[in-house]
């Protein structure tokens, strides 16, 4: 977390300091390759903890990691996770970045601020804003890629094998006010102990109705509000076992 932090925080210094030269809030050159650099730094230990959790689970499904191809079949899952999610999640942060710098500006500018007051007062406000953005995205990320190790695993498992949504059970899990008496946007409440074949989508109830499809918690292919700071996870089984899965 203190890598992303440290990323977010030096950009953001950096667009004020070009924001007082130039009125525009520039953000560095180098600030995407900084921003993926500091996310593999966090996916790639989460990826392969996951993954090697479920290879230890079932051992006879992958008897290949007996071999020296081991260190590259969980290279091999960290690195088509960059190349599928690295660029819309290094794009997401840094349009943030940049959207954020713009409101704070404009909220100076509205209060009647000068240019270097803006900048006084930006500068003050961001260790508070790396700290909280960061940890968000520490958490988010953390999961997700996680999950993605976990699942890429599990597919590639020579025993036939399906997975359950597996969800938190205390007050914080997302519901339709089952919990804390909130109404979230999705219920991962509603999800727990849902069993699915393993390419087959978990179809998450929203609270208008609709479900959105997942291969497993934190897919990026879901909605912000099922992604975001989720803490479910997946219980694989082996096909035909006594469970009836």
């Amino acid at each position: 977390m203190e890598q992303i932090e440290q990323v977010i925080s030096d950009a953001m210094l950096a667009a004020v300091e070009r924001y007082e030269v130039i009125g525009v809030p520039v953000l560095p050159d180098d600030y995407r390759q900084s921003v993926l650099a500091a996310l593999a730094g966090i996916w790639s230990p989460s990826i392969t903890a996951e993954a090697t959790e479920v290879a230890d689970q079932f051992k006879d499904g992958f008897p290949q990691l007996e071999t020296k191809e081991a260190p590259e079949f969980f290279r091999r899952i960290v690195e088509e996770f960059i190349a599928q999610y690295g660029a819309q999640k290094v794009t997401q942060i840094v349009e943030a970045t940049a959207e954020q710098m713009q409101r704070l500006i404009l909220q100076g500018t509205k209060e009647g601020l000068s240019v270097a007051e803006i900048a006084k007062a930006i500068r003050e406000k961001i260790p508070a804003i790396s700290q909280l953005r960061a940890n968000v995205i520490a958490r988010t990320e953390t999961h997700t890629s996680s999950m993605y190790g976990s699942i890429s695993a599990a597919k590639q498992s020579r025993v036939p094998l399906r997975k359950e949504w597996s969800s938190v059970d205390d007050s914080r899990t997302r519901d339709f006010g089952e919990g804390d008496g909130v109404v979230d946007e999705f219920s991962h409440r509603a999800m727990d102990g849902v069993t699915v074949s393993m390419d087959d989508l978990f179809m998450v109830p929203a609270k208008n109705g609709t479900k959105d499809p997942m291969s497993y918690p934190g897919d990026p292919a879901g909605s912000a509000g099922n992604v975001i700071n989720c803490r479910c996870s997946l219980v694989y089984s082996r096909v035909g076992s006594f469970s009836g899965l």
